[in-house]
């Protein structure tokens, strides 16, 4: 049979993350590289702008305050970037 497959499942947030986890950890190199590139440390930063409808997981949000030490600034809607972006 052809067309859309339809799956209705409960997914815990646990196993969300446990299934997401080796993605989310592939930008941690990016992250820590980023620093070394700008020549500073994450003390001297201000703050984080995260960007993207996935940077509303938990999880990102604490590998976020693990590599630079602080949350995440909440003042911007993260799909409004990359809406404005696109529209550019």
């Amino acid at each position: 049979q052809t067309g859309p497959k339809h799956m209705n499942l409960q997914l815990t947030r646990s196993k969300l993350e446990q299934l997401v986890s080796p993605l989310i950890e592939r930008t941690r190199k990016p992250c820590t590289d980023c620093l070394k590139d700008s020549g500073l440390k994450a003390t001297e930063l201000d703050s984080v702008l995260l960007v993207g409808g996935s940077t509303r997981m938990p999880l990102v949000s604490s590998m976020v305050k693990e590599i630079y030490g602080m949350e995440a600034s909440k003042a911007v809607n993260p799909d409004e970037p990359v809406a404005r972006g696109a529209a550019i």
